[in-house]
């Protein structure tokens, strides 16, 4: 009869996988390339410094790793300022927001987490106008006339799909993280009394923004090990256990 060998190698498919767990926390500047066009051009027209596209601020969050999947929160912002010398007013821009953010570790090894995921919050714009170097003549009058500054907000709901590249060193490191901020949606500029501002600057529906944090806490991971197997047998036949070598027997 003929024979046949078969020959079973068993290697997980995961040989080289490793599980990370632990939490972290993170803080750092971030930048946002944001459209300043048409506040630019109300501020321009009303004697004003325009605002730089550039917009740098600062934030921090939290994070849970487990089963390669990354939850948690953040928040930033920043402001930039504006002044009119012929008005005597100082204009300060505010963008910020929080989130909290899901995402999936695709790549996972004891120096690299490379995460992509979404954030899911609100945030937005405030506007602040501000008298400065402006006299009174007495607290009569301005009770009588007691608008001297002026405060708009343009915010709402806000997705943010995001990566993040995490360099893990003991319990410091880096955390790089950049994404396309999208809305506010179904906004209106308004004033902080619940007032609403007719019509208002437009701003850009997406902002690109990129951020730089140090992060600390711990991390623990384990390396799924490799099991490997090799069975051989012959048709109609039943594995057999070796046989085991008979010691010599000792002469009396």
């Amino acid at each position: 009869m003929r024979k046949f060998f078969f020959t079973i190698i068993l290697i997980p498919a995961l040989l080289f996988a490793r599980g990370t767990s632990g939490g972290m926390g993170t803080f750092g500047p971030s930048l946002a390339l944001i459209d300043f066009t048409d506040v630019n051009r109300s501020l321009r027209d009303a004697g004003f410094e325009e605002l730089s596209s550039r917009h740098w601020m600062f934030g921090g969050g939290g994070y849970l790793i487990a089963n390669r999947t990354m939850i948690g929160g953040a928040g930033w912002g920043g402001t930039q300022t504006s002044v009119s010398e012929s008005l005597n007013v100082v204009c300060r821009v505010d963008y910020g927001g929080g989130e909290f953010r899901a995402g999936y570790i695709v790549l996972d090894t004891r120096y690299l987490l490379i995460t992509p995921g979404i954030g899911i919050g609100g945030g937005g714009y405030t506007i602040n106008l501000e008298p400065y170097n402006q006299t009174i003549p007495s607290f009569d009058t301005l009770l009588r006339n007691p608008g001297r500054t002026s405060t708009i907000t343009f915010s709402g709901f806000c997705l943010n799909p995001q990566l993040a590249i995490t360099i893990p060193i003991s319990f410091i490191g880096i955390d790089i993280r950049g994404g396309y901020n999208l809305g506010p949606f179904t906004s209106k500029w308004a004033f902080a009394d619940r007032g609403v501002l007719s019509r208002g600057p437009e701003m850009s529906k997406g902002t690109p923004w990129v951020s730089l944090n140090v992060l600390f806490g711990g991390f623990n991971r384990e390396k799924t090990r490799t099991i490997k197997g090799k069975i051989e047998f012959k048709e109609g036949e039943e594995e057999k256990e070796p046989e085991k070598e008979q010691e010599p027997q000792q002469e009396e």
